[in-house]
């Protein structure tokens, strides 16, 4: 699922921190067990860099930002809305779900992905 590849993915994180704590460079992590197969290596050199700028609490921490999650509600007037007009353009989408009463819309770049998969 989903949240078992996120925390997968966090874990590899707080190695590749712990190791670059230790004094390893790019390609030394990258040749430890579980990161070729896990993460690209310019995704590896991105974390060193930051670690480097920033300390690891930078690449640690979690993200902030609005929630891209959709209440079952939005969710299901997302839907109808779907059903009825398969060919809106999210922009579209957004206005109607407006003129539908819902007061804050969520931004829908970020959540349609999301909400396709939940529906199918």
């Amino acid at each position: 699922t989903w949240g078992t590849m996120v925390n997968a993915y966090r874990k590899v994180r707080k190695r590749a921190i712990d190791l670059f704590t230790a004094g390893l460079n790019v390609d030394e992590v990258y040749r430890e067990p579980g990161f070729k197969s896990t993460l690209h290596r310019r995704t590896l050199k991105r974390w060193y860099e930051a670690f480097h700028m920033h300390g690891g609490a930078i690449i640690l921490r979690k993200r902030s930002g609005r929630s891209r999650k959709v209440s079952r509600e939005v969710g299901e007037v997302m839907l109808k809305i779907v059903n009825e007009d398969p060919a809106l353009y999210l922009r579209e989408m957004r206005d109607e779900l407006k003129e539908r009463g819902v007061a804050n819309p969520p931004s829908l770049s970020s959540t349609f992905g999301d909400f396709s998969k939940a529906v199918g």
